[in-house]
């Protein structure tokens, strides 16, 4: 449920931030901030990655190591997936000078929660990357400019009801398997704008095998 709660507050910090997401990396920034800082002068990558709230977290975590003068770390790159909305246009305008291309947001299909928060008030950062539902990431798959803040919420849905009748034709069901955990045979019975964000189907998309 906190998840849920940090989700809906929706509500621009002073810093242009969606407050529920700032606020939830302030309550975990000490341990961050320690181990990035403790990292031997040796290992000179470092990325930033998650996957829904964990990607919005990431995103502001970037940007934040970077101009915190006690952390002082610039990262590598930038990995998020089926990730919400992080911050308004302040925070765009700070986070791309930094990470614009190195930033890649990648998008399974018509997942909704990378519709949201609604763009206006806040805006997408990095190059999004999106398949379409049930697809896999490929080379081939399209990658946009640093400013594009697809997806968009309509769309979305529209692409998920072409989907559904794209599977009824080629597999003769409206919500074919998306693996064998029980989360994901859970996820079956979830319209597809929600399913589409399962980790499983990320996993999938990216021909990960998980057990």
């Amino acid at each position: 449920m906190s998840d849920w709660h940090t989700d809906f507050s929706a509500l621009p910090s002073p810093d242009g931030l969606h407050r529920g997401f700032a606020n939830a990396l302030d309550s975990a920034w000490s341990p961050i901030e320690g181990a990035i800082a403790a990292r031997p002068n040796t290992e000179q990558a470092l990325f930033f990655t998650g996957h829904s709230l964990g990607g919005a977290l990431a995103l502001i975590a970037a940007e934040r190591a970077a101009r915190d003068p006690a952390v002082n770390a610039r990262a590598t790159g930038v990995y998020v997936f089926g990730c919400p909305r992080a911050g308004g246009d302040a925070f765009f305008n700070s986070y791309t000078p930094l990470f614009g291309d190195s930033t890649f947001r990648l998008v399974h299909g018509s997942d909704i929660v990378a519709t949201v928060p609604p763009a206006g008030l806040f805006r997408h950062v990095g190059r999004l990357i999106q398949c379409d539902s049930g697809r896999l990431f490929t080379s081939q798959t399209p990658m946009s400019d640093h400013d594009n803040d697809n997806p968009e919420m309509a769309e979305s849905v529209e692409a998920a009801l072409k989907a559904d009748a794209r599977d009824i034709v080629e597999t003769g069901v409206i919500n074919p398997p998306i693996g064998t955990r029980p989360v994901a045979q859970a996820a079956r019975d979830l319209l597809r704008i929600f399913r589409d964000h399962v980790p499983d189907n990320y996993f999938r998309a990216l021909s990960v095998t998980i057990g």
